[in-house]
């Protein structure tokens, strides 16, 4: 097959065909600085490639291939002409002259449809627009018939009668893959007015069709544009939508423009599929506007709200918050109604509003208010807004108060964790088109400006921290937003190994991980439970100081005890891990249990801390458990030499945080308690010494107060009867009153009851034989009671209150 190649030898060729029937069998291939003019019908059964213009005075028939490119067709049309292109697309399309061209097959644009003159008919046929533009359309040229649009946007549709144009726009087509079709008809006859109508148009021509695809397309407001003279009382206009039963029901209108001739008028409702004309009625339309509210009470939390008494059960007029005035929404006033999310767009298209009050929720997002000539008082204040909701709303001046905006998230959560050494990018993107970001480090401003990143190079100790961002936009005066602050920490990992004996591994255990903290309590970062090859591994372990705790599993290996990292069993001489790198090979071998003791002493009690409550009638301490506690004794020494002492016991804090060293021989003692970042207060009872008779039980009260573990009191409870001295109290335990039998009578005795603190709750002569004790408004535990002649202590015995 031949093929004509019409190439371009110079900066622009013109070719013209002038004959009175043309037929291409071969192939045309149009450079793009060509044009091709021709006159005559021409019947394309070959192949034409298209980058350059084909102008076509006559009609053209395609039986062959036609191929788009870049090119343009021009249907430069003095008379009638028929263009069929045989159901195949056109990259451009032009329409000239006064002529009209009648579409004998659908036909689609794939860039672009110029309207210069002319009218373009397609009868059942169709003109499809594949998301292309259309320039230049008039009242002289437009399209008769069915015009089709594909794509989600604003379509517009110049479409007409053969008389006059009569456009019509869709806002805010939304669909998947929508495909929306307009014709003009001629008005229906033996429809009536329903509501929202004071009366049809009669004399108005047309009707608008509007068609789509599927079911599911929506669309926004629909602007119709009709010449002026084609109605009669274009001041009480609205748009009509037909509905069952023969009826137009009325759409209302938004606005009403009348330019060069031509009258627009936009709905106020919304609208997208049926049949549409143009009527006499009410420009409001209520119904539109309490679906706006039922559209903003279900996108912002709805059953979460704190004002919505009557929402969508009650007429609109008894909806908590809603000011309704006529037929007409005029208030909205829902603050601190714990409303959530993003307020939709159609709250905006409520043109009565007067008064928009929803200060203090957690809205992240409002519409444009400016377009509300009624409103007169706005208030976003204390919402979670940024700068792309305020910037259009700016132009309200007085009437919007946007102050206060709570911290805006970066949806970064609390702490990113990246590992040490790799870089990372903060972005503190907020919206807004004129922002100028503060971003700070710890409160310390590391960069300004148009930039809403901040690179961290290699991350590690020093550049790691708390990062925020306060911003500033030059539109919106005497606003700061701020940034939650996120903590961007780099994390290393420390490994190793728990050992009982220099050469074995320990088979179970846990090893516990204390960051140091600057005063008080470590912070327990991590815990990792060992393989059966003694192993551990902590990752994204954050940079800082730490101490290592290794806790064999006290069944398994019945010798060992807890010991820190320096092989210690005190944290106060465990080695600080500075933690700049990754760690491995980090061994601790475990102390040796000290061996049984033999004696008849006892030493026990608790620890315990503030926990916070400041409540006279409850106690503001809890017990705290896993504490290690040592026992030592003191050894004797030369003169002028150190004390030593040797570790007779070791034990932890139970669940209730007592503890308890049985079989202690007498002799001297210091107690020591292991809660890192606390040390043991020097000045308190640490020191005592266990005897015989009523010193051979020593009970201790420890509390954790400002950063130290301090005995508050060191308490004689050892069970103790004075020589030929006889007192039996019963029963116990005991649940009401404690019964106490003598020999004789005596005015000296007195009997007290203490707690293991040393508290006296009780004091009370004992004079008679038989004497009674009322603890009934105690509450249960054990107590001291001490029986004391002259003065003088003759017996204690331990009591329990049930």
């Amino acid at each position: 097959m031949k093929r004509i190649s019409l190439v371009i030898l110079v900066l622009v060729t013109t070719l013209s065909l002038k004959a009175q029937f043309i037929v291409n069998s071969n192939g045309i291939d149009l450079a793009s600085t060509t044009t091709l003019s021709t006159n005559g019908d021409w019947v394309n059964t070959g192949t034409f490639t298209n980058n350059g213009i084909l102008i076509l005075k006559d009609s053209w028939t395609n039986q062959g291939t036609y191929i788009p490119g870049n090119g343009k067709i021009i249907l430069d049309y003095d008379v009638n002409h028929s263009f069929n292109h045989n159901n195949q697309a056109v990259g451009s399309l032009a329409k000239r002259g006064i002529g009209s061209a009648t579409l004998i097959t659908n036909t689609q644009v794939l860039d672009s449809l110029l309207l210069e003159n002319g009218i373009i008919l397609t009868n059942a046929d169709t003109l499809l627009v594949a998301n292309s533009a259309i320039v230049n359309a008039n009242n002289g040229s437009y399209v008769s018939g069915y015009l089709t649009h594909l794509g989600n946007g604003n379509k517009y549709f110049p479409i007409g009668n053969g008389s006059s144009a009569f456009p019509v726009t869709l806002t805010q087509v939304i669909g998947v893959a929508p495909k929306v079709t307009a014709s003009i008809e001629t008005f229906p006859a033996g429809y009536t007015a329903g509501a929202g109508i004071d009366s049809l148009l009669n004399n108005f021509p047309v009707a608008w069709r509007i068609n789509a695809s599927a079911q599911t397309d929506t669309a926004s407001y629909i602007r119709f544009q009709f010449p002026d003279n084609a109605v009669a009382f274009p001041s009480v206009a609205v748009a009509a939508r037909a509905v069952s039963g023969n009826q137009f029901e009325g759409m209302g209108k938004r606005n009403l423009i009348s330019n060069n001739g031509n009258t627009t008028l936009t709905s106020y409702s919304k609208g997208l599929k049926g049949l549409f004309t143009i009527a006499a009625g009410f420009s409001g339309n209520f119904e539109t506007d309490s679906l706006a509210l039922v559209t903003f009470y279900n996108n912002t939390g709805a059953v979460t709200w704190t004002k919505d008494a009557n929402w969508l059960s009650g007429n609109v007029n008894t909806w908590q918050g809603i000011t309704q005035t006529g037929n007409s929404i005029t208030a909205i006033t829902l603050d601190a109604a714990n409303i959530t999310g993003s307020m939709p767009s159609e709250i905006a298209d409520i043109l009565s509003l007067t008064t928009l009050n929803v200060a203090d929720n957690n809205i992240n997002s409002i519409p444009d208010f400016s377009g509300l000539t009624a409103l007169t008082s706005l208030n976003v204040s204390n919402n979670n807004l940024d700068f792309a909701s305020l910037e259009p709303n700016v132009s309200l001046g007085a009437v919007v108060n946007y102050s206060n905006q709570k911290p805006i998230s970066l949806n970064l959560g609390d702490t990113v964790l990246v590992n040490v050494g790799t870089d990372y990018t903060f972005v503190s993107t907020v919206g807004g088109t004129q922002n100028n970001y503060a971003i700070k480090r710890n409160n310390v401003l590391v960069n300004e400006g148009a930039n809403s990143t901040f690179f961290i190079d290699a991350i590690n100790r020093d550049n790691m921290g708390r990062y925020e961002a306060d911003i500033t936009n030059s539109l919106v005066p005497n606003l700061t937003l701020r940034t939650l602050p996120v903590d961007i920490l780099a994390v290393a990992s420390i490994d190793g190994r728990m050992l009982i004996s220099a050469n074995e591994a320990a088979s179970a255990g846990v090893v516990e991980l204390f960051r140091i903290t600057e005063s008080g309590a470590y912070d327990t970062a991590q815990v990792n439970i060992i393989n059966t090859t003694g192993n551990y591994t902590f990752n994204n372990v954050i940079l800082a100081d730490y101490i290592l705790l290794a806790k064999p599993n006290e069944q398994v290996h019945t010798q060992s005890i807890p010991t820190y990292n320096g092989n210690t069993i005190f944290w106060e001489e465990a080695e600080a891990v500075v933690l700049n790198n990754s760690v491995d090979g980090l061994d601790i071998i475990a102390n040796a249990k000290p061996g049984a003791s033999e004696g008849n002493g006892i030493l026990g009690g608790f620890l315990e801390e503030d926990d916070g409550i400041d409540d006279a009638r409850i106690e503001r301490t809890s017990r705290i458990k896993g504490a290690g506690v040592t026992a030592r004794r003191t050894q004797g020494t030369s003169r002028g030499k150190d004390v030593v002492y040797i570790l007779v016991g070791y034990t932890v804090t139970d669940d209730e945080g007592n503890f308890n060293f049985p079989n202690l021989p007498q002799g001297d003692y210091r107690l020591n308690m292991q809660y890192p970042g606390n040390p043991m207060d020097s000045t308190s009872f640490i020191d005592f010494t266990i005897g015989v008779g009523r010193e051979a039980e020593v009970q201790v009260a420890a509390t954790v107060f400002d950063g130290k573990i301090t005995v508050r009191e060191r308490i004689v409870t050892g069970i103790f009867e004075a020589a030929e001295f006889k007192a039996n109290v019963f029963p116990n335990p005991v649940v009401e009153t404690i019964q106490i039998e003598f020999e004789d009578v005596s005015n000296k005795r007195e009997m007290v009851l203490l707690d293991f603190n040393g508290n006296r709750l009780k004091q009370q002569q004992a004079p008679e034989k038989q004497n009674a004790l009322n603890v009934n408004d105690l509450k249960s535990g054990t107590y001291l009671l001490q029986i004391k002649e002259g003065a003088v202590l003759k017996k204690i015995v331990r009591v329990v209150i049930q």
